[in-house]
């Protein structure tokens, strides 16, 4: 059975972001979100969450290699198909895949960067 869901695992996370594409719709929309909307979801999901995870996590006794690891997972930008996920909440798709995407092409930059990234190491 894992065999299984290994093999199909590219299929469906393909099948997941295809489904966030469509469901943003990436056609000019008639309502455009505003840029003070975009700017604080970006600074919140790039920079207040990682930076209070982070206190957070330095005030338990992990391993450094634990503490490392769930520090990189908090500094990643959101899985793709959660703009699925927002349009079945009834959020805004367009701004989650929008969010995910800047985060994602910002990663190879910021994550190296980051004071947190250098502090756990």
């Amino acid at each position: 059975l894992a065999h299984f869901g290994y093999s199909i695992l590219p299929v469906s996370a393909f099948l997941l972001t295809l489904g966030s594409f469509l469901t943003a719709g990436l056609s000019a929309s008639a309502t455009r979100t505003p840029l003070p909307l975009i700017a604080g979801a970006l600074a919140w999901v790039g920079l207040a969450l990682p930076l209070a995870a982070a206190a957070l996590l330095t005030a338990l006794p992990l391993d450094p290699a634990l503490r490392a690891g769930v520090l990189l997972s908090l500094l990643a930008a959101p899985v793709g198909s959660a703009a699925a996920i927002a349009a079945m909440l009834g959020m805004i798709p367009r701004l989650d895949l929008l969010v995910s995407l800047t985060l994602t092409a910002a990663a190879p930059l910021s994550i190296p960067a980051s004071p947190v990234s250098s502090a756990s190491a």
